[in-house]
């Protein structure tokens, strides 16, 4: 099960040291010496450089963690006020965005070229965590305590936010759109959205009314990262969003998350990526390794007649604002289609 709930989620929690012990027992002892050194090089300069490079960027002004960032002068000093990364993962935001991160040599530089998620729609992820452990192949990237691994379950911001604002990417998707995936997706529908231990959804409304509002909880609720019986995506139950909350997401959107953006634009998305934290744009980060069902292909969009009408109001207001800063991010780090078409798309291994 990629992402369990409930005591099988602590369970996992538990044991991840023993199965931590148990797959540095067959990495190779030269790369396990590489992997602490970068680790130990990472962390002993993280605070340090981070506060001359804020305070070098701010000059005195008091800035958003977000605004830190794109005022840095270049991809380099971005990247490392970034780090350590924490990727708010919606369900059917594109776990693909693995890819993305295993292939950037900055981010995961002991992780061997052209190395990307197996295409299935079953554990594409855990399978690449399993051969080639985050912690290990990409050193002081992603906080310890809360690894990719868990990330790619996910966890909400929840009470952590304070702790990971300026270091948040994410990718939004039209709400409408998601909630239709996620309830197309028979395979991961009742590990990570609905709760099929109450009762089954009736149908496509049946599932939306209940599970809207999920991005702008992961947000704002006060639930915490690693608790999947408090996960904000999963029910029913499933409280619904309050305005507060709601106001909360958007302003958290705008001032602590380092990297939107949007799985409809995942070509540009990618480039805008490379363009603000550098690295060198890849082929893989371009496949979608985990196709959902109820589409035939990755372009094609679930119609939405199943709604009856329903629309996700709250995520909706939180899209727009990711709409917003996508626009002001492309335009101010110069990607368009053309711009992507000429540094990107046909550079490196396309």
């Amino acid at each position: 099960m990629l992402c369990p709930t409930g005591q099988e989620h602590i369970g996992l929690l538990q044991t991840d040291a023993a199965k931590l012990a148990d797959r540095r027992a067959v990495v190779p002892v030269a790369l396990q010496e590489r992997s602490a050194l970068k680790k130990e090089e990472v962390w002993s300069t993280e605070g340090q450089g981070r506060e001359s490079t804020v305070s070098a960027v701010s000059g005195g002004i008091n800035l958003t963690p977000a605004e830190v960032i794109n005022a840095a002068p270049s991809a380099s000093e971005r990247l490392e006020l970034l780090k350590p990364i924490t990727w708010i993962h919606a369900p059917k935001t594109g776990t693909s965005m693995v890819n993305l991160f295993y292939s950037h040599p900055n981010i995961c530089p002991l992780v061997p070229k052209g190395i990307k998620m197996p295409d299935n729609r079953d554990l594409p992820d855990r399978d690449l965590f399993a051969a080639y452990p985050p912690d290990l192949f990409c050193p002081g990237s992603f906080k310890y305590d809360r690894g990719l691994e868990i990330q790619a379950c996910h966890g909400a911001a929840g009470s952590l936010y304070e702790d990971i604002k300026g270091h948040i990417v994410a990718m939004f998707r039209q709400p409408e759109q998601r909630l239709l995936s996620a309830y197309h997706d028979t395979v991961w529908r009742t590990s990570h959205s609905w709760n099929s231990t109450i009762r089954e959804p009736r149908d496509a409304l049946d599932f939306a009314e209940v599970m809207q509002g999920c991005e702008t909880k992961m947000i704002a609720r006060q639930t915490e990262f690693n608790d999947a019986d408090s996960n904000p995506c999963f029910g029913p139950p499933s409280p619904p969003a309050t305005e507060d909350e709601s106001d909360l997401a958007v302003q958290r959107l705008r001032e602590g998350f380092a990297f939107v953006g949007l799985t409809d634009e995942w070509d540009i998305s990618v480039c805008l990526f490379h363009a603000k934290f550098g690295g060198d744009c890849h082929a893989i980060e371009f496949v979608d390794s985990r196709l959902g069902a109820g589409r035939g292909d990755t372009d094609s969009k679930h119609n939405t007649s199943e709604l009856h009408g329903f629309e996700d109001k709250v995520d909706g207001r939180l899209f727009e604002e990711a709409v917003r800063i996508f626009d002001e991010d492309t335009s101010r780090f110069g990607v368009s289609a053309s711009s992507c078409t000429e540094w990107c798309w046909f550079k490196g291994d396309f």
